[in-house]
C-alpha cells in the first residue's frame, strides 16, 4: 500500500522525472520507493545516514512541491526552503519524533505533515 497524497502522483511523477532531469538525479531511491517507504524506515536512515536521510526527504519534497505547482495544492500546502541543509532535514525529523500521535505510518505523508507545519506558506 502506498502513501495517500503519494498513491495519485506516480503517474505524474514518472512524467516530471521524464521531463525535469534534475528531480530524477536528485536521489537514487525511485518514486515507488517514495510512496512505500514506511516512516519507521525513514527514521532508521536519517539515524544511520544523515546524508541519505536529506537526500530522501528533499526527492519527498521536490515531488510534492512539484505536484503542488501542478494545481494539486491538496496534496502538499508546504512551502519549504528546498534543497534543505542538514540542519533543517533534523527540524523535520525531530518534529515527526516529537508528534508520533499525527504519524500516518508513511514517510512521505509524514514528511509533508511536518514540513507544512515547520514552513507554512504565507
Amino acid at each position: 500500500m502506498r502513501s495517500a497524497r503519494l498513491r495519485k502522483l506516480v503517474p505524474l511523477g514518472l512524467v516530471l522525472c521524464a521531463l525535469v532531469p534534475n528531480v530524477s538525479a536528485a536521489a537514487p531511491a525511485a518514486l515507488d520507493d517514495i510512496s512505500s517507504t514506511m516512516t519507521a524506515d525513514y527514521l532508521q536512515r536519517c539515524q544511520r545516514n544523515q546524508d541519505m536521510c536529506m537526500a530522501f526527504t528533499n526527492r519527498v519534497l521536490e515531488v510534492l512541491t512539484t505536484a503542488a505547482q501542478f494545481q494539486q495544492r491538496q496534496i502538499y500546502k508546504g512551502c519549504a526552503p528546498i534543497p534543505l541543509d542538514i540542519v533543517a532535514t533534523g527540524q523535520l525529523v525531530k518534529w515527526i519524533l516529537t508528534y508520533p500521535q499525527q504519524a500516518t505510518g508513511y514517510a512521505a505523508d509524514d514528511i509533508a505533515k511536518a514540513a507544512e507545519v515547520l514552513w507554512p506558506c504565507k
